[in-house]
């Protein structure tokens, strides 16, 4: 790990020199995430940049995913929503890279009030969601027109088609074969409902902010991005940091829904949709990984049986007299 930093760095730095013209700079990494790894670099002359380097195996799709982040911080930039400006993007000796400009201010995080913050990403959230885009899914393919290509009807048909009596699922114990069919049920009158989709940041989260000294909020990393169904989408992920971490609180979370604009009344409304949904995501996520990413497969089976549960608890709420 300690070696593959350390290239990183000299990758970074070569990147930043030619950028800036300059050779006698200064760097250092300022986090990472599970796409790419930020470099804070400063020339002589006090210029500050940040380059995001991504991460080796993420190379197969890296620079189409940087290419969707400047389109999207763009475009929310538009609407009104504040965030770093992407200088310029490109490859470096096989690497996808991206510079920004350096914010100055503190990871929300950190700072013991975050009311403030959460009121903001939830205003920030509702003016993202009416920036205009089409198609469905998180590869942008088009950047005049917006266009995400992917199919919500797909997408959808997959994960009912998925659930047999010979679903891997049930072979990992997150479903029973009784379960399967009722999911199943569910999912189909999913597949009725009418949706609106827009675009979605894909982690809204507290984590994902920097707060400059005069209480300007930025919102960052746009590589969870894409078309969902809006609202939902990007509440879902908020609604499950909860349930998993208990961040945000009942407050924040209430300081949220009212910075987008919605009311109690009407999120009480939405949660059992949201529900739903949480669980077709966490169900395709597993699957995913299933075929394209065994090490994740433990951390997905383990969130979709939790979404199952909730599910299930909901229902019986719900629905106290009901059976099945």
């Amino acid at each position: 790990m300690a070696n593959l930093k350390s290239i990183d760095i000299k990758i970074a730095s070569k990147i930043a020199s030619k950028f800036l013209d300059s050779k006698n700079i200064s760097i250092k990494s300022v986090g990472e995430g599970s796409n790419n790894r930020n470099f804070l670099v400063e020339s002589k002359d006090s210029r500050q940049i940040v380059v995001k380097l991504s991460h080796a195996h993420k190379e197969y799709k890296a620079f189409e995913d940087y290419i969707k982040e400047k389109w999207c911080i763009e475009k929310s930039s538009e609407v009104g929503v504040p965030g770093p400006t992407v200088f310029t993007l490109g490859k470096f000796e096989g690497r996808a890279y991206m510079i920004e400009n350096f914010v100055s201010g503190k990871n929300g995080n950190l700072l013991q009030n975050k009311t403030h913050i959460w009121h903001e990403l939830g205003r920030y959230t509702r003016l993202i969601h009416s920036i205009k885009v089409s198609g469905f899914g998180e590869n942008l393919t088009d950047t005049k027109r917006g266009f995400f290509k992917g199919s919500w009807q797909k997408y959808l048909n997959y994960n009912i088609k998925s659930l047999t009596n010979d679903d891997k699922l049930i072979a990992l114990k997150v479903i029973t074969k009784d379960q399967s069919k009722k999911v199943k049920s569910v999912f189909q009158n999913t597949k009725k409902q009418k949706f609106t989709f827009g675009l979605n940041h894909g982690d809204i989260s507290i984590w994902n902010t920097l707060v400059e000294k005069s209480g300007k909020v930025n919102l960052l990393d746009w590589g969870s991005a894409e078309v969902h169904i809006i609202p939902h989408f990007d509440f879902i992920h908020v609604v499950r940091c909860q349930l998993e971490t208990g961040k945000p609180n009942d407050s924040q979370l209430q300081t949220f829904i009212k910075g987008y604009g919605m009311s109690q009344k009407e999120f009480k409304f939405l949660r059992p949709q949201l529900l739903k949904l949480m669980l077709l995501i966490s169900f395709d996520k597993l699957r995913w990984a299933i075929d394209r990413n065994p090490q994740k497969v433990k951390e997905f089976t383990k969130r979709a049986k939790r979404m199952l549960k909730i599910n299930i608890d909901n229902y019986k709420a719900q629905c106290p007299n009901c059976t099945g």
